[in-house]
């Protein structure tokens, strides 16, 4: 990170910003408010029956996603099943949330093959650049489908189940409430498609929003580019995203790989490293919302007449 901020430039990297000025609150707050709307409705099918109110879904994945950049994209999803609670029972809680997950990684999916197929259409890109963009597809695809597999086969509880049987029958008592969350996530899978493709168009609407964020910072910084341009640099960024999820937040990955998008489209890379740079600041603000939208959820205002 500090290697591409030097080779950059540090004033390269702030005339953006300067550039922008008081633009950057639109920028920093409506595109990420638009995702989040369209990823809490995506959510909102994971559940079976208890379904907390939109707005309570709404704040409880805005701290979830702030936990998670403050802990590393360790924390955010047991805190999400832990203000999920009491309204919603542990096992639906944690099934909801491992949907949600899944299929918002789908939807990343299937914006990135939106983003192949314009790009091949639309636009000259080098062929090497679109081939490893499309090798990334496949292997991310393989990957969901491996999972998909695991989820709707309950082949983890079984496969405890036996070892609990033969030689460590402890465990065998302690399984009943993994094995109904997985039974939860199976169901949902096989027996409800509706919902499963409603949460994936869901999911990719949000991802498809946060080109609308690529869009208005180059528009507002003079750069004649379309919303198809935006779309496509936002699904390639999607997916280096996707590369590099063991590195927390994507910190140094996503600069790079997005160096490496606007390269592509025979844009400055330092311009991209730019951008980059504004959607971390966009980052940290929505952190500090979604820290105080948690203070909020962990300590509700008192009912009038409530006891005191």
């Amino acid at each position: 990170m500090g290697y591409l901020v030097v080779r950059t430039g540090v004033e390269a990297l702030l005339e953006p910003l300067r550039t922008l000025s008081w633009w950057l609150l639109p920028v920093v707050l409506v595109p990420y408010l638009a995702a989040t709307l369209l990823h809490t409705l995506g959510w909102r099918l994971a559940f079976a029956r208890e379904r907390p109110p939109f707005a309570r879904l709404v704040s409880i994945r805005l701290a979830g996603e702030a936990f998670n950049v403050t802990t590393g994209s360790v924390g955010g999803e047991p805190l999400k099943v832990l203000l999920l609670r009491p309204r919603v029972p542990l096992d639906g809680a944690v099934a909801a949330v491992v949907i949600d997950k899944t299929t918002i990684a789908m939807g990343q999916g299937a914006f990135l093959l939106v983003g192949l197929v314009i790009a091949r259409a639309g636009f000259a890109l080098p062929p090497a650049f679109v081939e490893t963009m499309t090798a990334l597809f496949v292997v991310e695809i393989l990957a969901l489908l491996a999972l998909a597999l695991v989820q709707t086969s309950e082949g983890v509880g079984r496969a405890l189940q036996r070892l609990a049987r033969s030689a460590w029958p402890a465990l065998g008592q302690r399984l009943e409430p993994f094995l109904r969350i997985e039974r939860m996530v199976a169901v949902f899978y096989r027996h409800h498609a509706g919902r499963l493709g409603g949460a994936i168009v869901w999911h990719l609407l949000g991802w498809a929003a946060g080109s609308l964020e690529v869009y208005l910072v180059l528009s507002w910084l003079g750069l004649d580019v379309s919303l198809a341009t935006a779309l496509v640099i936002e699904a390639f960024a999607s997916a280096v995203r996707f590369l590099a999820f063991m590195v927390p937040a994507a910190l140094g990955a996503l600069e790079a790989g997005t160096m490496v998008v606007f390269g592509a489209f025979g844009l400055s890379p330092g311009l991209g490293l730019s951008v980059t740079l504004i959607r971390r600041l966009r980052q940290i603000v929505w952190v500090v919302i979604g820290l105080l939208t948690l203070a909020a959820l962990r300590h509700p205002p008192d009912r009038p007449g409530g006891p005191r």
